[in-house]
């Protein structure tokens, strides 16, 4: 199974969370989270340089996001809370922010015990 692309994820968030948001608004807000995935989680570990992330547009919906199963949920969860936020709704924001970084961590915890962390050379003068 390959991984969701930003047209799936705009799709459902559309479907299950009717929204005045625009498509750019929302690819923008999804390279943020995938930027953050690839500084932080990503980039941290053996082999995180060869997975290439050059950042998204909405003239690629085809883009496939750095995030698979099980925990690919992340981006309508992210998505969600940032619709939230955007329409002042700071009680369903608060609510939807803390699904997101309940699965956000769980994704990064997955990682670490599943990916080498890079090595650091110690020099001894």
């Amino acid at each position: 199974m390959g991984k969701i692309t930003i047209e799936e994820v705009i799709a459902q968030i559309d479907s299950q969370k009717p929204n005045t948001c625009s498509i750019a608004d929302k690819v923008r807000w999804l390279n943020d989270l995938d930027g953050k995935i690839k500084a932080l989680v990503i980039d941290t570990h053996e082999g995180g340089t060869d997975i290439v992330f050059e950042g998204y547009s909405e003239e690629n919906l085809q883009a496939e996001l750095l995030v698979s199963s099980p925990f690919e949920n992340i981006y309508f969860l992210w998505l969600e809370a940032q619709i939230d936020y955007d329409n002042h709704e700071f009680a369903r924001y608060n609510n939807s922010i803390s699904r997101y970084n309940e699965i956000y961590t769980a994704f990064e915890n997955y990682y670490n015990r599943t990916h080498m962390p890079k090595q650091t050379k110690i020099n001894y003068f």
